[in-house]
């Protein structure tokens, strides 16, 4: 990569010759010299393939515009020594002029090598704005949204007050419940406070709905607030530096990350239409229905008649009082998976009570019948 720099050199005396000054303000610099009868700029960084610039100058009445136009490739992950450069430029020359950095064409590419971190970053972060918003309810918290429709009303939010809606202990614990109390919208919020005879205490929407399902994902508010600083240094057109970029390929990209498998992972908690595993679930247990009824009848031939019906009668008793239990999973789960358990849980129970038991009752008969003749038999 090769970056070029502009300069508007303004001279804090009008004294010299503004070139001759220019050109002053290197002498006896360890870092940053002129090439010896040449208009190039030689630096002593990096060691292996030192930066050089060729100079172009030109003059208005007391105002120089300098042109550095780099002549050596440096490899991106050594963009660090154009960040010196840009800071060294400025010190050297300070001492005779005002220094004002024209261009912006390393902030450029930081930002572009940026730009796709940060955009996945604040897309999940949004789709996560939409899950909240669907699932929960947050009417309080977005009565500014009117007659908008949710697409525009989240576009229209930048990424700070995107995060606020997710972040900021906007929610009054009260009771089993949380209350909306945004601060700045809340003129009523100390006199209710005054009310309240439990621990006072605020959550986030992130607190209340996003960690208790899926408490490993950790969230850092102060990475949270220093990606939001990147962020608008990008959007902005601010001056960067080696260490964002740094930063968004590690922590804005680690979080990116996280907030695509948060999101991912409650679409999958909230939308279970694949019946698959309830449906694997019940076929384990018919089977396992199949395999309790064989060692029943198994066992029962190798106990006394007398004995294998009492057995016979208690196991039919145990088995038509079976019960699969309803399983309440709509809070951690989906309301959908709970009512797919439910149901499978109500035709396990009839299957284990009826096709079972049934057998098993047969079974019973036919020993009572066996034994009943055998009883005869002794009386005779």
């Amino acid at each position: 990569m090769k970056v070029d720099f502009e300069l508007l050199l303004k001279p804090k005396t009008n004294d010299e010759d503004l070139c001759q000054l220019f050109w002053k303000s290197f002498e006896n610099n360890r870092e940053i010299s002129q090439l010896e009868q040449t208009n190039t700029l030689a630096c002593t960084f990096p060691e292996d393939n030192p930066l050089q610039f060729k100079t172009i100058i030109r003059k208005s009445d007391n105002i120089l515009h300098c042109r550095l136009k780099a002549m050596v490739d440096v490899h991106w992950r050594k963009a660090y020594f154009y960040d010196k450069f840009r800071a060294r430029i400025s010190g050297i020359l300070s001492q005779y002029f005002e220094v004002t950095q024209y261009s912006a064409d390393l902030s450029a590419y930081y930002a572009k090598k940026c730009y796709s971190t940060l955009l996945d970053y604040e897309t999940n972060l949004r789709k996560i704005f939409y899950f909240i918003y669907h699932f929960y309810d947050v009417t309080a918290a977005t009565d500014e949204r009117k007659k908008q429709t949710l697409n525009d009303y989240v576009e229209d939010l930048d990424l700070s007050q995107l995060e606020k809606f997710l972040f900021a202990k906007d929610w009054l614990a009260v009771g089993d419940s949380y209350e909306f109390c945004g601060i700045s919208k809340n003129r009523n919020l100390y006199e209710k406070l005054q009310k309240l005879t439990e621990k006072i205490e605020f959550r986030s929407l992130w607190e209340i709905n996003i960690k208790p399902l899926l408490p490993r994902h950790d969230i850092d508010e102060e990475v949270i607030t220093k990606i939001r600083n990147v962020r608008n240094k990008v959007a902005h057109h601010k001056e960067m530096s080696f260490k964002d970029l740094q930063f968004c390929r590690n922590e804005v990209r680690t979080y990116a990350n996280r907030f695509h498998e948060i999101q991912a992972e409650l679409l999958e908690r909230k939308f279970y239409q694949n019946t698959k595993v309830s449906t694997v679930a019940l076929q384990g247990l018919l089977e396992m229905s199949k395999q309790f009824q064989k060692a029943v009848e198994a066992y029962t031939k190798t106990i006394p008649v007398h004995n294998a019906i009492l057995l016979g009668e208690i196991i039919a008793k145990a088995m038509n009082s079976i019960t699969i239990p309803r399983i309440d999973i709509s809070k951690t789960i989906a309301p959908t998976m709970a009512e797919i358990a439910n149901s499978h849980a109500e035709r396990i129970s009839k299957i284990m009570q009826n096709t079972t038991i049934s057998q098993i009752g047969v079974l019973g008969n036919d020993e009572q019948e066996s034994s009943s003749e055998n009883d005869e038999e002794d009386k005779e």
